[in-house]
């Protein structure tokens, strides 16, 4: 094979792998429009902590560039494609099993909730103990095709012991609060680049975190 002939082979697969490649950069610029946020999931069935999440969640990202569609809009939404509630029982366990859904189910919930990403919340833990505001979460996102973007499991505590619930008859659950509002400062530079939003809330001034 002569010189020219393997210079035009070798230009014939550079030009074959170019619409390859800029599909794949393209799969990777692709930024959701929308992102739906699941009902949360508390393993130990805490309601209370579930709203809290969910509301903390859309508090905390709900002011930036980023459209999350809140888990109440969801729950609406799969209720009218669902009326059985099948498809919102089956994201229920995987939640609670994995702290996600699977591919499968992350994109057939992206197609009934017109949306392009799924959030899943897993409260881990959520209590006041030695007067200390204890949560643990686990965060995942789902692409509409199936794929996980990001995930992250960790916990935060605000508070002391030996110092007074000044606040606490007003805001009872406001050290767990505070102690979400912390790991939530904490993903805020772990998200997708698309996801880096400002936060709009802030701890419970007053008390120190750690």
């Amino acid at each position: 094979m002569n010189k020219q002939s393997r210079v035009g082979i070798v230009a014939g697969v550079l030009l074959a792998l170019v619409p390859i490649c800029a599909t794949v950069e393209a799969r990777a610029m692709n930024t959701p429009d929308v992102v739906g946020i699941l009902p949360a999931v508390s393993v130990t069935g805490d309601a209370p902590a579930e709203t809290r999440a969910e509301a903390g969640w859309m508090a905390s990202y709900g002011g930036g560039a980023t459209q999350w569609l809140s888990a109440d809009e969801v729950r609406r939404r799969m209720a009218i494609s669902d009326p059985s509630g099948a498809l919102a029982r089956e994201a229920r366990e995987q939640i609670w099993r994995n702290g996600s859904v699977d591919a499968a189910t992350a994109a057939r919930l992206c197609k009934v909730l017109d949306v392009g990403a799924v959030l899943s919340l897993r409260v881990d833990r959520w209590e006041t103990a030695e007067r200390r505001g204890m949560v643990a979460m686990t965060a995942s996102l789902n692409g509409a095709d199936g794929p996980e973007l990001w995930s992250a499991s960790d916990a935060a505590g605000y508070g002391h012991r030996e110092l007074p619930d000044v606040d606490a008859q007003e805001h009872p659950d406001h050290r767990t609060c505070a102690a979400y509002s912390t790991l939530l400062a904490r993903w805020a530079m772990q998200l997708p680049a698309w996801a880096q939003e400002e936060l709009v809330s802030s701890v419970i001034p007053g008390l120190p975190v750690d």
